[in-house]
């Protein structure tokens, strides 16, 4: 290894993960809330029937369903640092702290309708023990509306907290308008933030998949919008034909319609799953507000302004478009189906032209007739409709799919939203053709210098499952291969050889376990990085993060202070010699049952070891871990990143009872798992056999007539397939 600076940075302060909507970090004062309220800092709110709530959210149904999912209630307040709540000097700072109790409620946001902080004021929102933490939100966050969205705070105690110099050069302003209850459960303390805490429809394809491999970079432009805080819809990040990154947003207009709507959104960019698994995605990439630039309800499209451009670690790219009525062979949809982790829809046939009800416009909907892969349900709404060519041809307003039942949707089109009215604020073409082009399509828009744009990239792949694997001896649980653990094993890598050189910006975790001793636990974990060919050897960087803000069971994004340059392999490791005795702490692992390829390093006093030689075990293993690289030269084709696709065909299909399923590979295969799912994602027992080199041969006889799903993994090779049985 050729000679280079060293970078060595241990810092002492314990960073945070970074928080949502242009926050600045830190913490707030600590007032000892949970032992010392005054009556006067409480305000309980009129109590909720949560079951009540979800059974009247979920009444509607049919093919003329509209897409937005209603996950809470709106309760109107008049709140304010003027006649609620109580004030507290401490140090050079006046303290105003309010705390909310809405009971039973999943989680709590807030909409102020008077927001204006002077300089150096900070607020903070939390629950009571801050595992929930959002802010500090400062002067940056004030608008010209003074309207501010926030996103949830889990639980049904929210603590707001506004602290403001004393020497300040004029008095804050502090006006909360409406409280909204989640009866359904967006965001739940150490577990899921996905509403219901339950994934999406089984049949649903994470973006992350490789089947959605070539639609990469659009979906760095899909984001999810919270609506006036109590519905979810899908949105995307739109270019106009001067390229100047205006930050337009694309969606339904039965999502977002008046300006109030649009003032009062929150957008959530890359809440997705590292990889084809089921893991919750980090939940901190999210801009608060934003100004209605067109919208219609007969067309049923809206076009807004976000009030923030997306920065560069938020990886935004703006998605091209395509004005024409042309009919494309094939369409996809990226979108959040209940507001779960970012999914792809696949239809390989043409949409036709439609129309949806006698509300809209005639023939003015592309009809999709049925997904191949994946769904829609409620939050997909206002979702692109993609061509093959990668520009948006539409947006979802509904339709009758399911996974049980994946037909008949509605995109309404973006031809028809372009020019159909003359008003300014009824038509595309104002907002997206400044430059009077008259151009027909238009491509997308990486708006950053090549250097600042970055990418997220991980070691797991698609037939890999993630779990906590513990250490386990004479039938004693010893503590975790990844984590804290009774071996003395502290410190824990992954090798990344995907490029020539980058930059690292940050890693997102996917935490399995992240449990304080007690209350007044100071737990931390430092992350590391290392170059080295084969194993960790000179250390670049290192950073210190705290265990109270990570959450179990999710994603956990966690940025540095500094973007680290590397050239050729390098590892990304964590230690938990910071952490107190009865902490506990541990990364998920690929639970892998295919090839011994492995990522994952473990550090045995002052040596490093790969996971092999310390388990014995002849299967490798990575941590779910994805590391966000930017100023990438030269992604490098590797195997035991990206493993190449099957082809093969299928037939017949629908396959009827008494007829056997052949699939023709084109290459002689040798299957090491072959399984068969329904569309709730059960497996089921179908007989095979394989009559060839080339061949495989299914059995349906028994089964209920439906949708199938067959996965096929070879020792460096897998597929999916969809097929259709019919029992009559």
């Amino acid at each position: 290894m050729r000679e280079r600076l060293i970078i060595l940075i241990v810092l002492i302060a314990c960073a945070l993960p970074v928080w949502s909507q242009q926050s600045a970090g830190g913490r707030p004062i600590d007032l000892s809330y949970t032992t010392s309220l005054k009556s006067q800092t409480v305000v309980r709110l009129p109590r909720q029937d949560n079951a009540a709530l979800l059974r009247k959210s979920r009444t509607s149904a049919g093919e003329n369903k509209l897409k937005p999912f209603r996950f809470a209630e709106p309760i109107e307040v008049d709140l304010s640092t003027l006649n609620s709540g109580s004030w507290s000097e401490v140090g050079n700072y006046r303290v105003w702290q309010l705390v909310l109790v809405s009971s039973e409620a999943k989680s709590l946001n807030l909409i102020f309708d008077r927001y204006h902080l002077p300089e150096d004021a900070r607020l903070f929102l939390f629950s009571p023990d801050q595992s929930d933490l959002l802010g500090a939100f400062t002067k940056a966050n004030n608008r010209e509306t003074g309207v501010f969205a926030t996103s949830p705070v889990a639980g049904d105690h929210l603590v707001i907290q506004y602290e403001e110099p004393l020497n300040a050069e004029f008095q804050g302003e502090l006006s909360i308008a409406q409280v909204n209850h989640d009866f359904v459960g967006i965001k739940s303390l150490r577990s899921d933030r996905r509403p219901l805490g339950i994934p999406s429809g089984a049949c649903n394809v994470n973006i992350n998949c490789d089947v959605a491999d070539e639609y990469a970079q659009s979906a760095e432009g899909i984001c999810r919008i919270i609506v006036s805080g109590i519905d979810l819809c899908t949105g995307s990040l739109i270019n106009n034909t001067r390229n100047d990154g205006t930050p337009y947003l694309y969606t339904a207009a039965h999502c977002i319609n008046t300006d109030k709507d649009a003032r009062e959104s929150v957008f959530l960019f890359n809440y997705e799953s590292p990889y084809c698994g089921e893991i919750d995605g980090d939940a901190s990439h999210s801009l608060s507000g934003s100004s209605l630039r067109a919208a219609s309800d007969s067309l049923d499209f809206s076009l807004v302004e976000l009030n923030v451009v997306p920065p560069a670690n938020y990886r935004p790219y703006y998605l091209g478009w395509d004005r024409t009525s042309t009919i494309p062979d094939s369409s996809v949809s990226i979108h959040h189906p209940s507001g779960d982790v970012k999914k792809i829809s696949i239809d390989r046939h043409s949409p036709q032209i439609k129309s949806y009800s006698q509300k809209y416009i005639k023939d003015a909907f592309f009809f999709i007739g049925g997904w191949e892969e994946g769904t829609t349900e409620g939050g997909s709404s206002g979702g692109p409709l993609i061509n093959s060519k990668k520009r948006i041809i539409g947006s979802l307003t509904g339709g009758a799919a399911s996974c049980e039942s994946p037909f008949r949707d509605y995109f309404a089109m973006f031809h028809h939203a372009w020019d159909h009215y003359d008003e300014d604020n009824k038509q595309l073409k104002k907002w997206l053709d400044p430059a009077n082009s008259n151009a027909q399509v238009w491509d997308g828009l990486s708006p950053y210098p090549s250097e600042e744009v970055c990418g997220a990239f991980t070691n797991f792949r698609d037939e890999d499952d993630h779990a906590a694997l513990a250490i386990v001896e004479g039938g004693l649980k010893q503590g975790y291969w990844s984590g804290t653990n009774n071996y003395g094993f502290e410190e824990f890598a992954e090798r990344y050889e995907k490029t020539v050189s980058s930059e690292v910006a940050g890693v997102s975790l996917g935490v399995s376990k992240a449990v304080l001793g007690n209350r007044f636990s100071e737990g931390k974990i430092r992350v590391s990085v290392y170059e080295g060919d084969e194993l960790p050897q000179a250390l670049l960087y290192s950073q210190d993060f705290s265990l109270k803000n990570l959450d179990e069971g999710v994603m956990n994004y966690l940025e540095f202070y500094e973007k680290v340059p590397t050239e050729g392999p390098f590892f990304i490791a964590y230690s938990v010699e910071l952490l107190e005795e009865a902490d506990t702490f541990a990364v998920y692992l690929a639970d892998r049952e295919v090839e011994p390829l492995n990522s994952f390093y473990i550090k045995d006093g002052q040596e490093w070891y790969t996971y092999q030689e310390k388990t014995t075990n002849s299967e490798g293993s990575a941590l779910l871990m994805e590391v966000v690289l930017c100023n990438v030269d030269t992604l490098v084709s590797d195997d035991t990143l990206k493993n190449e696709k099957l082809e093969f065909e299928v037939f017949p299909n629908p396959v009827t009872a008494g007829e056997p399923l052949m699939i023709k590979f084109k290459h002689e295969i040798d299957p090491y798992i072959i399984q068969v799912f329904d569309l709730m994602g059960r497996q089921v027992k179908v007989k095979y056999d394989q009559p060839g080199d080339r061949w495989l041969r299914f059995d349906f006889t028994g089964q209920v007539a439906g949708n199938y799903f067959i996965k096929i993994v070879e020792r460096k090779k897998r597929y999916h397939a969809r097929v259709m049985y019919l029992n009559e």
